[in-house]
């Protein structure tokens, strides 16, 4: 009896089938445990808080947030860092907000606020203050 032995293209395409579910596996292996990890260890909410005494907070480190970040070296990444743990905590309350039509509307103002603010942040970085540098640097 001969054996059957398949061809090359045969081979070539068992091993490029291989290599792509292999590769495929892996990638949602890491990208399961990428984002499981984070929310055992970190979780989004904590303990509900209470809106009247946490969104007042919340908008003042908002406008801290800004006004320090005018003329910050921070690059990007650090103030999506801090925008995303602001997000977290604003989402905590969103049950606790949601019982007082006032509180709610007030809720959804903030979200919008946070969101100018971060549009205006990078408005000011990429126009503004290069011609500030520039003024100044005429001066000196």
């Amino acid at each position: 009896m001969t054996e059957h032995t398949p061809p090359k293209l045969e081979l070539l395409g068992r091993r490029v089938g291989a290599t792509v579910a292999g590769t495929a596996t892996i990638y949602l292996v890491f990208i399961g445990f990428y984002s499981i990890l984070p929310q055992v260890f970190y979780p989004a909410s904590g303990p509900p808080k209470d809106c009247e005494t946490e969104m007042p907070n919340l908008v003042r480190e908002l406008r801290d947030f800004e006004l320090s970040q005018m003329d910050s070296p921070d690059p990007p990444l650090k103030q999506t860092q801090w925008y995303r743990s602001w997000d977290r905590r604003h989402r905590a309350i969103r049950a606790s907000c949601s019982r007082d039509p006032q509180l709610r509307n007030a809720h959804e103002k903030s979200e919008r606020l946070r969101h100018l603010t971060q549009t205006s942040l990078l408005r000011y970085r990429s126009r503004q203050a290069p011609l500030i540098r520039d003024i100044e640097a005429a001066f000196r």
